[in-house]
């Protein structure tokens, strides 16, 4: 069920790269921060062509108006040994309508059918919001390095 405004959710292809774009321009400094976990002064159209190079998977939220509100970017393992992460944004103006809660859940729904078994979330330390919503999924967080690791397993 999408959230008001929300046009439809879906994943994205790579005729959605300057939607991403702009979607990313749009934050403000503190939640590109939180999305990248590093300062991001400007945002160059690259970024969302890396995003969105397979086998990653975007998925999106998209407006009334046809622009990005929110974003969920799935990164399988791309070797045996390693585990697959998830990252998420959405815009100030629609958070707080379970945005995050929904997208998060359709891409671990997604990951877990493809045999995904465990992913990881890295989250700034200062992230409440990130952390209670990965505890709502039923994920350890552990600090590592600066930041936080929320870890779901998945094969349960």
């Amino acid at each position: 069920m999408a959230a008001s405004g929300v046009a439809e959710i879906r994943y994205a292809g790579p005729g959605d790269a300057a939607a991403l774009t702009d979607f990313y321009e749009s934050l403000d400094d503190e939640s590109r921060y939180r999305r990248f976990l590093q300062p991001v002064p400007r945002v160059a159209p690259a970024m969302a062509d890396h995003v969105l190079t397979p086998p990653n998977a975007v998925l999106v939220a998209v407006d009334l108006d046809g622009a990005v509100v929110a974003e969920t970017v799935f990164a399988p393992p791309r070797r045996p040994d390693r585990i697959a992460e998830i990252a998420y944004a959405v815009a100030p103006t629609f958070r707080r309508r379970g945005l995050a809660r929904s997208m998060v859940a359709q891409v671990l729904d997604d990951a877990r059918r493809d045999g995904v078994r465990e992913v990881e979330a890295m989250i700034g330390a200062d992230n409440r919001p990130s952390v209670a919503l990965m505890r709502s999924f039923g994920a350890r967080i552990r600090y590592d390095d600066g930041a936080l690791m929320a870890h779901l397993d998945l094969s349960g």
